[in-house]
């Protein structure tokens, strides 16, 4: 493997881990408003679990990730 190759591959490989850590990171306030973010949470810097009856994060654990990565991640796979 070229040394361009390599390189190439490991920003491909940090894009999408740091998109899994924002989306893992933003789950638990996923549809919510800004007001309703604050009223739940407060301000987001860590990994949170969704409260008990978020409408699509329900029961994940903090740092879940989410479809968004998933999706993102067979995406990588077919490129």
């Amino acid at each position: 493997m070229s040394d361009a190759t390599s390189k190439t591959i490991d920003r491909a490989m940090g894009a999408l881990v740091g998109g899994a850590l924002g989306d893992a990171l933003g789950m638990p306030t996923q549809l919510l408003s800004p007001a309703r973010i604050a009223e739940l949470y407060g301000h987001v810097e860590d990994f949170i679990e969704p409260f008990a009856d978020h409408p699509v994060s329900k029961g994940l654990a903090a740092g879940t990730i989410t479809d968004d990565t998933e999706q993102a991640l067979l995406l990588g796979r077919i490129l």
